[in-house]
């Protein structure tokens, strides 16, 4: 019993340490998540600089999206994020900039609470019609049920590389500075990095597929593979499915299903994640954007 005990409460520490560093890097809409993660290399305005900085290039209009995530799993513990943003994208302006606010709690089995805020500020520029590079800088607070408090700043670089209209590839470094020493292990941002491709067949199917990589506190070299399908059965309603393989940290293997529509002003997002490897863990993800 007691071996039992001691081997759950590892479990529960060491789930914090890695959900904590996983989520200091950027956060996942329902569109992403609907698609396994994976939408680095084409993805909506309302999620772009929280994946690739340089897809704000992409951006031709205002746009003001909130969204929101819920959860529960037997390891990660119950789990509710918030995000808004702004962006402008209007072509008489020098660069793309976009401003968002990402708040995430997180309430594990053992009763250990964590509340995470992040604060970026991004803007892409695009010297020709297939290339595009972004820079974001975020300053991410955490404040546990033990009253501690602590900051980072960092950035968060990619790129967009577009040789043709169907095809299309990423790569992102995020908080490329590593984390602040003076935070404990457990909160400190870490190096990653991942790659990105997506694929457009005729104008209803796009393909999208991410390899991620933290570049820190990664035994074997594991990555997190994301796989995505987006499909328009009219031009203003996407039906998405994706997986997505999670070896790093907790190995997890998660299925997604999602939904859009996108009307002349406002669009509307959901989508549900199992994780198939747990059986009982799951996620449910919506937003809602105005473009004008």
């Amino acid at each position: 019993m007691l071996r039992k005990q001691n081997y759950l409460g590892i479990v529960f520490l060491t789930s914090l340490f890695f959900q904590t560093l996983a989520q200091a890097q950027f956060y996942t809409g329902p569109i992403a998540a609907s698609m396994g993660g994976a939408g680095r290399a084409g993805n909506s305005p309302s999620e772009s600089a929280f994946l690739n900085p340089a897809s704000l290039a992409e951006l031709k209009n205002y746009y003001g999206s909130v969204s929101m995530n819920w959860g529960d799993h037997p390891i990660d513990g119950s789990t509710s994020e918030f995000a808004g943003l702004l962006a402008d994208g209007t072509p008489d302006k020098s660069f793309p900039g976009q401003f968002s606010y990402v708040q995430k709690r997180v309430a594990l089995p053992n009763g250990f609470a964590t509340t995470q805020q992040d604060f970026q500020l991004a803007m892409a520029f695009a010297p020709s019609d297939s290339f595009g590079y972004g820079l974001a800088i975020h300053r991410v607070m955490y404040q546990d049920n033990s009253s501690h408090f602590y900051n980072q700043n960092n950035i968060n670089i990619g790129t967009l590389f577009a040789p043709m209209k169907k095809l299309a590839f990423a790569f992102v470094a995020y908080d490329v500075f590593g984390g602040d020493d003076s935070v404990p292990q457990a909160y400190q941002t870490i190096p990653t990095l991942a790659l990105g491709g997506s694929f457009k067949y005729e104008a209803s199917f796009m393909f999208s597929c991410d390899f991620v990589r933290p570049d820190k506190f990664n035994d074997g070299n594991r990555i997190n593979t994301q796989l995505g399908l987006e499909t328009y059965f009219r031009h203003d309603f996407a039906v998405r499915a994706g997986w997505q393989w999670r070896e790093v940290g907790f190995e997890e293997k998660l299925f997604s299903l999602g939904l859009g529509y996108r009307g002349p002003r406002l669009s509307f997002d959901y989508s549900y994640q199992k994780d198939v490897l747990a059986g009982s863990g799951f996620r449910q993800y919506v937003d809602l954007w105005l473009h004008f």
